[in-house]
This record gives structure tokens, sequence and C-alpha cells, in this order.
């Protein structure tokens, strides 16, 4: 018979064979999937008897095939939505009509995707739709006598089991409160000190991205926007694949697992977790050699540490690269300061800011922010600009050739901020 229970299984089979080597986040991973699940439930119904997927309004050859008796001309099988209608009819308890409507959306997306000029799987979250698919495959499987082992292999089943257990919670407090706290603690920080953070933790993600281990991505933190890491369990590995450039490209699908930020310090961990904080998207990595799977439930903390590491290196490194320019904004300090204590007969005081701390100490968060703060930047050029003026006034009384040096360095030092900051003028 053309569409027995072991045929309809067999189908269903290769259709996921076909969806799992596809990239998670991509169009293609949901369509075959989803092609999957009508073939499925057609299997369970033939299971318990083929008649059960005979179009009844077909003609009684159809309803004779399906008991063993002659060959229909044209057999005619039940639409999607008679399939889980009747799966509905036949296990309620079981295939409830939360499975049901979640089983209808997924196959009308099918349809719209087969037969409009919609792209319905484009840019599709897994998290939105992929708990709810397994948990139907794994109660008709079920009823086959079948686990989500059988259908998917031991790794995709345990990521399977973990987001139904994961969707069954429709809110978790702890990750509610965990995000509200990061966010709070971050809002409370100055602008100097956020842009520290949102610097060093675009230098995690840009590590993240491009390391050899292949079960780390960069995401936007959910609780400052800032990019964050994820780091993810292993679930399968792809055959290499060759690009139209004849390059060999290697792709690994994870489960995401451990969340952090380096901007405003929030960790999570466990897949639950990230699923409730919007972060549960299974994620495919792509490289151009082999990469490194290393990682697990045991050696999380070694990876953050490393990352954490070489993101301080990477972090310091970039402060190395403004030393000259640091350097020089020191030397017109100390020329202020001269200057400063030249003035100090009672004439009215020059400077933008109240005293030669407060200068100090904007100079070094100058440097600390690797010159990246436009108040901070516009205050010095205020400042220069006075000392420029007075330089050429009649209050002047400094000898020419250290006149000279100090507005050479004020020059310099406001050329260099020109260019380097076009906006702060």
């Amino acid at each position: 018979m053309e569409w027995d229970y072991d045929g309809f299984l067999e189908k269903a089979k290769i259709y996921i064979k076909r969806a799992l080597t596809e990239d998670r986040e991509g169009e293609i991973f949901p369509l075959w999937a989803a092609l999957a699940l009508e073939f499925l439930g057609k299997a369970t119904l033939a299971k318990i008897h083929p008649v059960l997927v005979a179009d009844l309004k077909s003609d009684n050859a159809t309803i004779m095939a399906a008991f063993g008796y002659g060959v229909a001309n044209k057999p005619r099988t039940i639409m999607f939505n008679q399939v889980f209608a009747r799966l509905r009819s036949l296990i309620p308890e079981e295939f409830t009509s939360v499975e049901y409507d979640a089983a209808m959306e997924i196959t009308e997306r099918r349809n719209a995707e087969l037969h409009s000029g919609l792209f319905v799987f484009q840019k599709l979250s897994t998290q939105s739709w992929l708990p709810q698919f397994f948990g139907i495959c794994k109660i008709l499987l079920e009823h086959q006598q079948l686990t989500l082992e059988d259908l998917f292999g031991e790794n995709e089943a345990k990521a399977a089991d973990a987001l139904i257990e994961a969707a069954k919670e429709k809110f978790n407090k702890e990750v509610d409160e965990a995000i509200k706290a990061a966010k709070s603690n971050f809002d409370k920080l100055n602008e100097i000190d956020k842009e520290i953070g949102k610097s060093q933790a675009a230098a995690s993600a840009r590590i993240a991205d491009s390391a050899v281990i292949v079960q780390s991505k960069s995401v936007i933190c959910p609780a400052c926007k800032s990019e964050a890491v994820i780091v993810g369990q292993s679930i399968a590995e792809s055959e290499p694949k060759f690009s139209f450039e004849l390059e060999t490209i290697y792709t690994y699908t994870n489960l995401p697992m451990n969340f952090r930020c380096w901007a405003c310090k929030l960790e999570l961990n466990g897949y639950k977790a990230l699923y409730h904080a919007n972060l549960g998207d299974q994620f495919t990595v792509t490289r151009g050699e082999p990469g490194v799977l290393t990682l697990d439930s045991e050696v999380t903390q070694a990876y953050w540490n490393w990352l954490s590491e070489t993101v301080f290196t990477s972090w310091r490194l970039k402060l190395n690269q403004i030393n000259e320019e640091a350097e020089l904004l020191m030397s017109v300090r100390t020329h202020i300061g001269t200057a400063s204590m030249r003035r100090g007969n009672g004439t009215k005081h020059f400077f933008t800011f109240e005293n030669i701390d407060t200068w100090e100490n904007d100079i070094n968060k100058l440097e600390s922010s690797s010159f990246r703060d436009v108040k901070i930047v516009k205050k010095a050029i205020s400042t220069l600009t006075e000392i420029i003026a007075w330089a050429k006034s009649p209050e002047n009384t400094a000898a020419p050739d250290e006149t000279e040096k100090w507005k050479h360095t004020a020059d310099e030092l406001t050329e260099w901020i020109r260019l380097k900051f076009p906006k702060a003028h």
C-alpha cells in the first residue's frame, strides 16, 4: 500500500534528517520540519489503522484499499487539518487543543511558504515554534511505541527534551528579577563607565564570534542592550561542504546554555533560564576550518575565564595604542597648571574647570574611556581655546620660549581633537 504506517514513518524520518542538516537559523530547517510533522501525524493514525488516513470524500475504492481489498485508481489521503483533527479525537488527553493549535500553525506556515508569495520562515526564531514542535513529536512517537531518540538521534533528543521542559513554565521570576537588577545597576553607572563596559562587551562578542571553539556566539543583552556572549552545548556537527569558491565549510549546531554580558554583568545559566530571557534559539556556527568542540557543563567556566582574560588583554592593547595621546594631554595639563599658578594673583580664573584637580580627574577619565566621551572633549576644547587666547593677550608674562613651547603643545592637541572628534566642535 502506498500509505501504510511504515511508509509514512520512513518519510517523516527522511524529512527530519534533511531538516537537521540545515542551518537552524535559516528558512529551510523549519520547512523540512513542518513537512515531516504531517507525515508523522499520518504515521500515528496509520499505526492504529490505515483507513484513518483515507479521504472519506473520495470513492469507495480508497477506503477498500485501506483495508487491503483491491487497489484504488488514485487513493487519496486526508489533508493536514484533518490529520490533526482526527488525532485530537483519538488521543484527546495528550494531543490537547494546545498541541492541535501549534500543529496547525506550523503546517499553515508551511502551506503559506509553498503556495504564496510570502516568506513566512524568514528570520523565524526557533524558540517561537521548536519547543512546541518537539512536544507534538514526542506525543505522536509515544503512541507509536517510539521515542524522540528514534526519530532525532541521541543528542538532538536531549536538546528537544530541554526545550520541551523550558516551555512548560510560562514565566520565570528568578530570570526576570536578574534582568531587571542588571538593568538597574547599569543605568546607575556614569556615562564613562557605561562606555567602558560596552566597549569591553563588544570586544568579548568579537572574540566569541571568531574563536576556534564553535559553541559561542554574540547576542544582544536583554538588560542593557550591549553586545554579549552565549555559550552552547553541541548538538550536531554536519559533514564538511564545499562553497562556490571550493572552500571547505564546517557547520556546528548548538543549544544555548550559558549567557554573560561584560557591560552590565548579567549572567544566566541553563537552557531554561536562557529560554525565559528570549535567548533560547538554537544556533549554527560555520567555520572555514574544523572547530574545537570542547565545552560541556564542567569546563564552561574555564571558557569564561579564557574569554575574560582575552577581552582584558584586547582592552589593554587598545589603551596602549593611545598612550601617546594620553601623554600629550598630561603635558598640556602641566602647562595649564603652570599658567594657573602664574595667574594666581587674584585675577579671574580662566579655566572651564573649577580647579586643577578636577581637570586632572577628567583627563584620567578621558584616558580610561579611550577618548570617546564627547562632553569631556568639549571641555578640553573650551579650556584650550581660552589658554590660546590668553597666551596672545597682554596678561601673558611668561618667558617667550616657554610660551611658544606650550602654545605649540596646545595647538597640536587642538588639531588632534579636531581630527579625531569632528562632532565635538
